[in-house]
């Protein structure tokens, strides 16, 4: 009768081990790669997405010569009548886009000419996947995706009228300005309640302008210096530390 024969229980050799540590870096090196292909294609949905609105608000502008949000709406812009069903009202077409701001001011806006802003460019077909039925004057009725636009995670993207303190000008960044932010009103300044992580913060400012958080049309701010330090990203910060603004090209 054959005997079954047992491995004798010595460990395990070099060859294994070896073998086991090169499966488990495999593994590692295939989750971070993983992690970043996903944060290119979130990255990639940002700049689409940038590029929609600002299609969007450049024609709005050549078409009715006025900035969405601010124009005098009622009767000009489709939707926006006297039934008011779509809660749609105008701004008072001063130029600017609700009250002028610089990039410290971080909370959402409920200002209605910023609240009017995406629903003047829905309702007059300039932009979708908004609800312009929803009445966005009631801060508790904003809704990433619905009322506001959610291009890069689950983000906010807001629109104010920018200009840094002390100055005005292009140089300064002055006019319409995005602000992609991580929530509408309850944003602290904490260490990773930020937008988006400083690399990517950079490689987005580096593909859009100068790759400087505090010059150009693209500009970053926070908080802390989790951010940006000394003027340029933190990016040894893996946290979501930055609020972006981008300046819309005149």
């Amino acid at each position: 009768m054959k005997m079954l024969k047992f491995r004798s229980a010595q460990g395990f050799t070099l060859v294994e081990i070896a073998i086991s540590l090169l499966i488990i870096g495999l593994l590692t090196a295939g989750v971070v790669k993983g992690r970043e292909v996903v944060e290119i294609a979130q990255m990639s949905g940002l700049l689409s997405g940038l590029e929609a609105t600002t299609k969007a608000h450049v024609s709005f502008v050549n078409v009715y010569g006025e900035l969405p949000g601010d124009i005098d709406a009622p009767y000009v812009v489709p939707g926006c009548e006297a039934d008011n069903t779509n809660f749609c009202f105008g701004g008072n077409q001063d130029g600017a886009i609700g009250t002028i701001a610089t990039t410290s001011a971080i909370s959402t806006s409920s200002n209605v000419e910023h609240a009017m802003y995406w629903k003047h460019l829905v309702l007059g077909g300039f932009y979708t996947g908004l609800d312009p039925t929803i009445d966005v004057r009631n801060n508790v009725n904003m809704v990433r995706g619905e009322t506001h636009p959610m291009i890069y995670r689950r983000t906010v993207l807001d629109i104010v009228h920018m200009t840094r303190s002390g100055c005005a000008g292009l140089e300064c960044n002055e006019g319409p300005t995005y602000r992609l932010q991580p929530d509408f009103f309850n944003y602290t300044g904490a260490i990773g309640e930020g937008a988006m992580k400083p690399l990517y913060a950079q490689r987005v400012d580096r593909k859009l302008d100068d790759g400087m958080p505090d010059t150009g049309m693209v500009q970053a701010e926070a908080v802390s210096s989790e951010c940006d330090a000394g003027r340029i990203y933190n990016i040894d910060n893996d946290s979501y530390n930055c609020v972006m603004f981008f300046q819309i090209s005149p």
